[in-house]
């Protein structure tokens, strides 16, 4: 399936596409504080959620990465994966 590869500080990532759900690659500064994260959320038959995150860092300035759009055959193995209720 379609998904995310991403390349930092010496790791690859790969999230694929979860059938209905969403998969999310954010770069953001609040505050001053640069974070990466790459995550999604599936959405269960039960009215439950399941946030998945495959990946958590906070950037400091000099860091690159790279990222590809591409077939992911098998995603990473999660870092977290939480039941939530409502999101």
């Amino acid at each position: 399936m379609i998904g995310f590869e991403l390349e930092i500080k010496g790791q690859t990532i790969s999230a694929e596409s979860i059938e209905g759900g969403v998969v999310t690659l954010i770069a953001d500064v609040v505050r001053g504080k640069a974070t990466m994260s790459l995550g999604g959320m599936a959405f269960k038959e039960n009215g439950k959620q399941d946030s998945v995150k495959w990946f958590e860092t906070n950037l400091v300035e000099g860091d690159e990465f790279t990222i590809r759009v591409k077939d992911i055959k098998k995603s990473s193995v999660p870092i977290n994966v939480i039941e939530v209720d409502d999101y």
